[in-house]
């Protein structure tokens, strides 16, 4: 079986490629003879392969509505896309994220569109609702600092200060590996992400059964779960569609492997 990585990644980061190459290496060891295309959006088009693994770094509207519009084009021409046109918008849109996980009854973040931001207590967190890693994230303590201009690619979280961070890989509806990373020092906006190298932890039965909920949810057969800790109970951070996969202090951790086996059979099952 032929089988494409089509990956849109125009920002250098060098995390994709690594794992996009463990991907790669995944799939082979299941039979499928694997291409890496690298994607930009004024590329000339080619022949996709039947199957089509998308992967991308997304940091804005644009990207985000390329990126889908690729998966629903590739769909209607009948290839099998993961992930699909839909998981990718209720993926890595946040808005759209929080509204599909709290109508599913999985516990995530407040979240309010800036228009409909309810009086109560500050700081607020305001967030882009397109991109990952902490970009264009700002602590807002007056609500005359709140954005006036684009409004409306903007979501406006309750301030939730947290120590550390689970990040929970899963595939197939099982968890692969737990990941926590510690805070050093008032980081939260960035989620920890300047905090200390993760560490595998044993992940706890409420975790796994939100991250498998929340993947299933957004239609997504593999990805990872971002997870903070609030008062004792778990919330859902974000969830990952085109997660890391690499991670240079844990050497010899696969969560390419398993993903790669559930996408594979997430194809056939919708052949």
């Amino acid at each position: 079986m032929n089988m494409e990585i089509a990956d849109y990644s125009v920002y250098g980061n060098e995390i994709d490629a690594m794992s996009d190459a463990l991907i790669r290496a995944g799939a082979e060891r299941l039979g499928f003879r694997v291409a890496l295309v690298e994607l930009a959006k004024n590329m000339a088009s080619h022949d996709h392969f039947p199957f089509v693994w998308l992967r991308y770094d997304l940091r804005c509207r644009e990207d985000l509505d390329f990126v889908h519009g690729l998966a629903a084009s590739l769909e209607k021409k009948g290839h099998h896309v993961f992930p699909s046109s839909q998981s990718i918008v209720l993926a890595e849109d946040k808005w759209e994220t929080f509204s599909a996980l709290r109508y599913a009854g999985v516990a995530t973040v407040d979240s309010f569109m800036l228009d409909n931001l309810p009086p109560g207590d500050r700081p607020v967190v305001v967030k882009p609702r397109i991109g990952w890693g902490g970009r264009g994230i700002r602590l807002i303590e007056n609500t005359e600092d709140i954005p006036r201009e684009n409004r409306a690619l903007y979501i406006v979280q309750p301030c939730i200060t947290h120590d550390r961070t689970f990040t929970v890989a899963a595939a197939g509806g099982m968890v692969i590996a737990a990941l926590r990373t510690d805070s050093q020092g008032s980081d939260f906006i960035f989620n920890c992400s300047e905090g200390a190298p993760p560490v595998l932890v044993e992940c706890r039965p409420d975790m796994a059964v939100m991250a498998t909920r929340a993947l299933e949810t957004l239609g997504l057969a593999a990805g990872s779960v971002d997870i903070i800790e609030s008062r004792g109970s778990c919330l859902v951070l974000e969830v990952n569609s085109a997660p890391r996969l690499y991670y240079e202090a844990l050497a010899g951790l696969d969560l390419a492997g398993p993903m790669a086996k559930s996408v594979a059979a997430w194809w056939r099952n919708h052949q």
